[in-house]
């Protein structure tokens, strides 16, 4: 089940990863990846909020496998 949940976790992460990147890259003219800054800002903190959450609020460990391990790990690659 953890395999499977990681998978649908990446599989949004990923489309995810590149309609950001383009989005933020396209306001800036600079050679400057300000996208690729932006989604690792992001996802980062996404992560800690998801891990802090499972700690002290009792964030079930299958949510933390989709949206830690899946969604931000396809997200920040």
């Amino acid at each position: 089940m953890t395999v499977l949940l990681v998978l649908v976790g990446g599989m949004i992460g990923a489309p995810a990863r590149y309609l950001t990147d383009r989005f933020v890259q396209a306001r800036h003219d600079s050679v400057f990846p300000w996208g690729t800054l932006a989604i690792n800002v992001a996802g980062s903190a996404l992560l800690g909020f998801l891990l802090g959450a499972q700690r002290h609020l009792g964030l079930p460990a299958h949510l933390v496998d989709l949206l830690g391990t899946g969604f931000c790990g396809a997200y920040t690659t």
